[in-house]
């Protein structure tokens, strides 16, 4: 049966709201029934906006999840990402892409490609597309991959692909949304989730799961699901986030079915007037896009360790992360995820956001053996020099770790070294290379750590013997100097001598 006869159906059956879940077409048809017959359509798909008078939304807001993600990314301080997304005919994925581009580029980061699949009901080869799409994506320098939305079956294949071809190892990093984290405690089964998912960081709706409410809820519903689909197969009978959020739904309706009688309003108005905090946490429907100014949205930070998964903090709009929730009663906040992460590949540091780079350095016409050294031993290179210590000795400094190596090149002139990094052959160069401004027009240059500037060296004759002042001038130099101070000392002495009113100098003459 079409979602569109579905649709039908009900509104023939009398009913006075349709709850609609699923994606975004399936919510936008049965909004057009909704919209003919004047009856409420309450859509759950992940959606930032809606058009309709009677489409109201109160699915969880994708600005919200745009807005965890960067903050995610800021606290790594990760500078490119890869998106992926499983989009549908009206590119509301892409919709979600084009605001976290935004974001990012607010914090300094860029997305570097973006692997966009049609609908998996829609391609011939699933399999074979998302093999060629991560390929592509290996290929790009970031290791970051966000994952915004996609369907359980192209999640499957998605991570079987990931991990054929290296891509949930050591440096890489997957993160995630509801859709997926869903599917962690109701279709993955624990075997599927250690072979395929591990080191995986998901973000989902934050419940409290310890509320006196939401355990008497669990317990109904598991035992209402067990009874009709055990035996149809089903082995997790926990309640989902969109499950928890479907029965707020339903009391948000029944509460405002309730005030329509007493107010004589309509159901879509009572409802858009709503203010409800349910299981979920707190509901306001609306029939546009949801208030950016009212900022209600938390989400959980898991990461998948084993056959399962942990958690590892509480993210709050407009606030921060919070490490579990006795901190967020406490109000203690930070604007970094500081909770310990288990990445793909085993390691408990961070990885640098970046795949493993290649770092050009000149094996030979270096201008001088201690700035950059090469040194051959059978198949294997090792640099070193002062470049190479100020290279390795930057890298320590970060609070990642980033993983290279060394690539020598025997070159002519540095500016081959250069085009090197402009073609891509290699993602760095480190070396005695001179700051050029045709250099510079094609890649980008460091602040420069040192300078040779300009010198002169001349000889010197050092000669300890003599008087030092005597030797500014030769010897005839001096010579003719104390002549001619003799002469005018005589010269002077005779003008007074033979004048006739000096009668005190012939005084000291007689005595002399």
């Amino acid at each position: 049966m079409s979602v569109l006869t579905a649709a039908q159906n009900l509104v023939q059956l009398g009913a006075d709201a349709i709850i609609a879940g699923g994606t975004v077409p399936q919510a936008y048809i049965t909004g057009t029934v909704g919209e003919e017959t004047m009856v409420p359509v309450v859509s759950l798909a992940p959606y930032y906006y809606f058009l309709g008078t009677y489409l109201v939304q109160m699915s969880f807001a994708e600005t919200a999840f745009v807005r965890c993600i960067t903050d995610i990314v800021k606290s790594y301080n990760w500078r490119r990402v890869i998106t992926i997304y499983e989009d549908d005919v009206f590119g509301s994925v892409s919709s979600t892409a084009f605001l976290l581009s935004n974001a990012l580029d607010v914090i300094g980061s860029e997305i570097e490609y973006r692997a966009i699949f049609p609908p998996a009901d829609s391609m011939s080869d699933p399999r074979g597309t998302l093999r060629e799409e991560l390929k592509i994506a290996k290929s790009q320098l970031s290791t970051v991959y966000i994952i915004l939305r996609i369907s359980e079956t192209l999640t499957r294949i998605l991570f079987e692909e990931a991990v054929s071809q290296g891509l949930m190892g050591k440096g890489y990093i997957w993160i995630c949304g509801n859709d997926i984290t869903t599917l962690l405690d109701t279709s993955f089964t624990p075997s599927y989730i250690s072979k395929y998912m591990q080191g995986l960081v998901g973000i989902r709706s934050y419940i409290n799961e310890t509320a006196p409410e939401y355990l008497n809820f669990q317990s109904t519903f598991q035992q209402r699901f067990k009874t009709k689909y055990e035996k149809s197969g089903e082995s997790s009978f926990d309640p989902g986030v969109y499950a928890v959020r479907a029965y707020d739904v339903v009391d948000v309706i029944s509460l405002a079915a309730a005030a329509s009688e007493k107010n004589n309003k309509s159901l879509v108005e009572n409802l858009i007037a709503s203010n409800f905090s349910g299981l979920s946490g707190f509901v306001r429907p609306t029939n546009g896009s949801l208030d950016e100014h009212e900022r209600y949205s938390t989400f959980c930070i898991i990461n998948v360790v084993g056959r399962s998964y942990r958690e590892m903090g509480i993210w709050v709009d407009g606030i921060g992360f919070y490490e579990n929730e006795e901190q967020m009663l406490r109000q203690v906040s930070s604007e970094k995820l500081e909770s310990v992460v288990v990445w793909p590949g085993g390691p408990l540091n961070t990885p640098a956001g970046l795949r493993r780079l290649k770092v050009g350095v000149p094996a030979t016409n270096t201008t001088w053996d201690n700035f950059v050294a090469v040194e051959t031993n059978g198949s294997i290179n090792s640099s070193s020099g002062f470049c190479i210590d100020v290279f390795t000795a930057t890298l320590s400094c970060l609070s990642y770790d980033v993983l290279y190596d060394f690539v020598s090149f025997k070159i002519d002139y540095y500016d081959d070294l250069v085009n090197k990094v402009y073609s891509g052959e290699v993602d760095i160069a480190v070396g005695d290379i001179t700051i050029l401004e045709n250099r510079s027009e094609l890649v980008s240059f460091t602040k420069p750590y040192l300078s040779s500037g300009l010198a002169m060296l001349v000889p010197v004759e050092v000669d300890r013997k003599g008087w030092l002042p005597t030797k500014a001038f030769s010897l005839k130099l001096w010579t003719c100097i104390l002549a001619l101070l003799l002469y005018y000392i005589m010269l002077v002495w005779f003008h007074e001598l033979i004048g006739e009113d000096n009668a005190e100098f012939a005084v000291i003459m007689q005595r002399l």
